[in-house]
């Protein structure tokens, strides 16, 4: 994620240029849907809240975000806070589309082998916490640093360590086990 270009693009957003947006989306977009669907497990629901934040960060950009205090930590919060209430809202079990591209980007294995593997991340990811899963998404696909994130979820940096570092054990230890 290129912070420089995501807080200059901010500042000409928050200035009157519209067309701003497009490139904070091109910059952000695959974190905010990423992090929504790790908290909806809905890949549908997630475009959605995709969706519903960019139109929030166009709309709210001038009156809300302070120029120069993280654009990726603030857009973040604001994906976050509407995947929490859409979860809350829908109070019941959203399935996942875990057997969705088995595609083989590395080149090192078959398509099935990928599959299977991507398979099993996903249901050890889906056991962790709601908590762990969002922490976990943040720092390793996002790559958000603990304090970051800690401003993002609102935990001490102390916790968001302990709780990513016992996420990763966990999983380490379940694809180990085969789940």
């Amino acid at each position: 994620m290129d912070k420089i270009k995501l807080e200059q693009s901010m500042q000409n957003l928050i200035d009157g240029d519209l067309s701003a947006l497009g490139r904070i989306y091109e910059i952000m977009s695959r974190s905010v849907y990423l992090l929504a669907y790790s908290i909806l497990k809905n890949p549908e629901k997630a475009k959605d809240i995709l969706q519903e934040t960019f139109l929030k960060v166009g709309a709210n950009a001038r009156t809300q975000y302070q120029a120069d205090t993280n654009a990726a930590a603030w857009i973040s919060k604001i994906a976050r806070n509407l995947s929490y209430r859409a979860y809350g809202a829908a109070k019941k079990n959203v399935g996942l589309d875990a057997y969705g591209n088995g595609g083989n980007a590395s080149g090192g294995k078959n398509d099935e082998a990928l599959w299977v593997e991507n398979l099993s991340l996903k249901d050890a990811m889906l056991k962790l916490s709601a908590e762990e899963r969002e922490i976990v998404t943040l720092h390793c696909l996002d790559r958000f640093k603990h304090r970051e994130i800690a401003e993002i979820v609102g935990k001490p940096a102390g916790t968001v360590r302990w709780l990513y570092r016992k996420a990763i054990a966990d999983l380490k230890k379940r694809m180990e086990e085969g789940l």
